[in-house]
Formats: C-alpha cells, sequence, structure tokens
C-alpha cells in the first residue's frame, strides 16, 4: 500500500494539479511505512505459542498480558491485517482473540495473566487490582484503537463487556460513586474507555461511570491538590498517598481523560460542563506554569524537571480539546509552540518511545499542519525505521506494537486515509489533496484488480462524537467522505459523479503492470452539470 499527503495541500485551492512526482514520493513513505508494519506482523507471528495460539509479551518471557500482549502488541496485529491481509485478519487475528477470551478471563470478562510455558493463570489467587488494570490498559490502549479505525467489530463488544465489568467491580467508594481505583493511571484509562464507549454504544451507564470519575476529580481531587490531579489519591481521608503529577505514559492518562469528560458532558450533561469548567481550566493553566521547561515544552515532571516525555503529544491533546470547547486562545497558542519546540528534539532512546513522539506530533498536526513539524516527523521516521531487525522483530518486547501503529499512521497521513485493498508489496499509491478535492495515483509491478475505498469521518460514524477533538489512540481524518454527498470521480479517462457511500464502500480499480493510474475526485457543490 501506498499512499501521499501533503500538509500545503490542505490550504490550497480546489483546482490545483499534483506533479506526478510529488504523488509517488508520498508513495514511496507510505510503501516503506506499510512494509515495516507488514513485516512486524510476520516476524512476532513466528513466536505465537503452539498450542493456544497467543503472543509472548517479550521475546524472553513466555507470558501473555493484558496490558502488554494484548494492549500494545496483539491489537495492533489486528490492525495490521485491516491493511495488509483479508485472510488474517478474517482467520489469524481472530483466532487469537477467540483464544485470549477462552483462555484468560477470570473474572466476569476481565483477563489475567497466562503463562504460555503451562498453559495456566501466571498468580494463584486473583488480584482485583491487577486484573482492572489490565483490562482498563487492554480497552484504552488496544480495543479504543481498534474501534476508532475499524468501527463496531468483535473487538468492540469485547471492550464493551470489560468496560461494565470493571464498573461492576470497581472497588473505591467516594461521595460521588465508585471508582476503579485511587490511582491516576487506571482512572484517566477508563475516563477516556467509558466517555468514547458512550458515544459508540448510545449506553447511558457508560457516560454515568465517567461522570463519577469526573466528578471525584473535578470537586474533590483538584481543588484538594492544588488544582492538578496526582499519581495516587485516599479517598477516604482526601490526601495524596503519592503527591506526584508525571507527565510521561502511565502518569499522563488522567489529564487526557478529564478532558475527554469535559468534552462529553458539553455534548450531554451541560450542568456538569458547567460545574466542571473552573476546575478544567484551573488544572491546565497549573500545569503549564508549573511544568514547562526553558524552550518552552512541557517537561516529564512539574517545575520543568526532567527531559521532555514522548507522549508530549497526549497531554497537549487536552490544551487543544479546551480550545475547542472554549475558544481560549491560550490553549491554542500553547499547542502552537509545543509544535514548533518540540522540532528541537531528535533523540527519543528508543523505537517505543518514537513512536508514541510521533503518534502524539501526527494527531495535532492534523488539526495545526505546520511544515517545519512534518519535515521534522519524517526526519523521526528514518531513525525509527532503523530499530527494525531482518526478521522483522524491532526491539522484541510488546512496544513493537507502537511502532506499527505510528507507522500505519504515517502511511495513512501519506494517502489521505485511502486504502487499495487486497494489499500487495508492488502496489503503491499516494494521495495529495485540499478542502475540495483529492488526487491519487498508483502503480503496480505487475497486474493488479481490487477496489479502491476511501475515509469517513470516523469520529462521527464510528465513535458518536459531534465534535472530532484530539485524543489518545484515535486514526487521524485527512481526507474523509461524507456518505450522503456528491462527488465527482475522474479515473481512466472517465467522469462519474457518485454518492459518497459508493466511495467508502470502495470502487473497483485495475492497474496495468508498470502503467501510473491516477484518480481525482472533488466534492460536488451545488449543480454539477
Amino acid at each position: 500500500m501506498f499512499w501521499i499527503i501533503a500538509v500545503a495541500a490542505i490550504l490550497q485551492g480546489p483546482a490545483v494539479s499534483w506533479a506526478e512526482t510529488d504523488l509517488m514520493a508520498r508513495a514511496d513513505a507510505a510503501h516503506r511505512a506499510l512494509e515495516a508494519s507488514y513485516r512486524y506482523m510476520e516476524g512476532w507471528l513466528e513466536y505465537r505459542d503452539s498450542e493456544t495460539g497467543l503472543i509472548p509479551q517479550r521475546l524472553d518471557s513466555p507470558l501473555w498480558t493484558p496490558e502488554n500482549s494484548a494492549a500494545d502488541h496483539y491489537a495492533f496485529m489486528v490492525i495490521t491485517a485491516y491493511f495488509t491481509d483479508e485472510e488474517w485478519l478474517a482467520g489469524t487475528v481472530r483466532e487469537i482473540l477467540d483464544a485470549e477470551m477462552r483462555l484468560t478471563t477470570r473474572l466476569g470478562s476481565l483477563p489475567d495473566t497466562l503463562d504460555l510455558t503451562t498453559r495456566t493463570y501466571s498468580r494463584d489467587e486473583v488480584d482485583l487490582e491487577r486484573l482492572l488494570f489490565g483490562a482498563s490498559e487492554y480497552c484504552k490502549d488496544g480495543l479504543l484503537p481498534i474501534t476508532e479505525l475499524m468501527g463496531r467489530t468483535p473487538w468492540t463488544d469485547r471492550m464493551a463487556t470489560m468496560a461494565r465489568d470493571i464498573a461492576a467491580n470497581s472497588p473505591v467508594e467516594t461521595q460521588w460513586g465508585r471508582l476503579p481505583a485511587g490511582g491516576a493511571e487506571v482512572n484517566g484509562e477508563m475516563l477516556q474507555v467509558f466517555s468514547r464507549l458512550h458515544g459508540v454504544t448510545g449506553d447511558p451507564t457508560y457516560l454515568d461511570a465517567a461522570v463519577a470519575i469526573g466528578d471525584a476529580y473535578f470537586l474533590g481531587v483538584l481543588p484538594a491538590n492544588g488544582g492538578i490531579p496526582c499519581h495516587l489519591w485516599d479517598f477516604d481521608t482526601m490526601t495524596a498517598v503519592n503527591p506526584a503529577l508525571s507527565l510521561i505514559d502511565h502518569g499522563s492518562e488522567i489529564i487526557g481523560g478529564l478532558s475527554e469528560v469535559y468534552a462529553a458532558a458539553v455534548a450531554h450533561r451541560p450542568d456538569k460542563a458547567a460545574q466542571w469548567r473552573s476546575p478544567f481550566l484551573r488544572m491546565l493553566d497549573t500545569v503549564l506554569e508549573r511544568s514547562l521547561n526553558q524552550r518552552g515544552i512541557l517537561s516529564m515532571a512539574p517545575e520543568g524537571e526532567g527531559g521532555v516525555p514522548d507522549t508530549w503529544g497526549y497531554v497537549y491533546n487536552a490544551y487543544y480539546t479546551a480550545y475547542l470547547l472554549t475558544g481560549e486562545e491560550r490553549y491554542r497558542a500553547a499547542v502552537l509552540d509545543a509544535l514548533e519546540v518540540a522540532t528541537h528534539y531528535r533523540e527519543w532512546g528508543g523505537a517505543d518511545a518514537f513512536a508514541d513522539c510521533e503518534e502524539g506530533a501526527l494527531v495535532l498536526l492534523n488539526r495545526e499542519p505546520r511544515a517545519e513539524t512534518f519535515a521534522w516527523l519524517a526526519d523521526l521516521l528514518e531513525s525509527h525505521y532503523a530499530y527494525q531487525r531482518e526478521d522483522g522483530i524491532i526491539e522484541g518486547w510488546y512496544g513493537d506494537g507502537n511502532s506499527a501503529r505510528t507507522w500505519l499512521m504515517w502511511a495513512m497521513y501519506n494517502t489521505g486515509g485511502t486504502r487499495l485493498f487486497p494489499w500487495r508489496s508492488d502496489v503503491r499509491w499516494g494521495a495529495l489533496w485540499d478542502e475540495s478535492s483529492l488526487t491519487l495515483q498508483a502503480t503496480a509491478e505487475e497486474p493488479w484488480s481490487g477496489r479502491l475505498f476511501f475515509d469517513r469521518p470516523r469520529h462521527r460514524d464510528h465513535m458518536g462524537l459531534s465534535l472530532n477533538y484530539p485524543r489518545l489512540n484515535e486514526w487521524p481524518e485527512w481526507w474523509p467522505v461524507d456518505s450522503g454527498a456528491l462527488y465527482r470521480v475522474e479515473m481512466d479517462g472517465e467522469s462519474r459523479v457518485l454518492p459518497g457511500y459508493r466511495l467508502i464502500e470502495g470502487l473497483p480499480v485495475g492497474l496495468r503492470a508498470g502503467e501510473p493510474l491516477r484518480v481525482t475526485v472533488r466534492a460536488v457543490l451545488g449543480s454539477f452539470l
């Protein structure tokens, strides 16, 4: 698969004629990303357990863990198969889902760690705290991104059932309701999961669960803790057990989660949004005041201490969400500053760190395109690819899945969200676009036939969101097609006007060996005669 997208294209008018060299350069970029992701999946599937079919969390650790194997590893094999291998999508990755549900479920639908050498649970006793943590990670980091991209699938149902059981087994009693944990990580993760599942399903119980956590933080923790959350809170005494607030992964989830439940409240519980607005904005302002380093980007810890976290973009999602919801320009300015300052940082210390940095940048660049930051991002990817071994393995642990995730996001960017399917390694395509038109060019070394699929507004159609706010584990929309609108499609010397749903369902396409095919799609406004 090969795709193209240009930042400048977003800003230009509708009658642009894209150069073939630009289109194919984008196709080359997408091809490399797709090939690397496919090789990752091929490499790791060689290490499936022969009896269970499950994937170890590390090459040197034969455990299937919900928080690692499932969340960061398996989920992105599902998504890699979605882009590159229909047989694996229909067979292998579903077989793994069946196996993990059958073999690892321990309390209700909540999974536990499985020792792949003994095919038994790694712990004799049920540890509710561990189960809730593992399930929250699997939901947020694994099953949410599958649903964001693919829509309602069996993986969505797995997430929805686990989320209900997390709510039902939440052990922390508070005056605002029961919470999954006293810690910011699990509560932050479940704020994201509950808020989005409410949009996906329309089930108010998910929103109620999110609101209980939101109340506990906006009305309890934040006012009592100087305006910001902390790592661990005692809800009996309403005091901090661990007062630190880390902005790295496994620490910053609460900031993103609180921004998401605030967005959900604006849409569905305006009474709560009004109650929460002041503590929400105070939290963001306090973090900015206390945590900017000398360059002007958030550091790992308060007082500007430590380096820049590779998850910096995840935190800035909350600021851009606040800008969208309140119109306060200072939050947009903070994001724009971060997108400029981030380009000074080029070494991230490992493939997983590169992956998270690149992901966060792409999500924000989707909202605020900046050519210099895209160029920096392309340079980072060159360094990132160098970690992959000949056999497709990257670093030999579950973080390899995050590399595949980000590479696939880069491929989507370079194709405008289009897909040629079935994928084949000699087929390349790329796209450039502006607000009203997209031009795609594809080539194949051997004859190929299949379908060309266009993206849709997935935030609305898959997630039930009226506002496409930036969020962790989304797949940015670059040129989404409205199923109910009309588009003029020019291909092979023919021009047709088609409804958007036809483009989303996929247009039949054939490629002749060595002959480029150009497709141009324009939105039809008013009369097209």
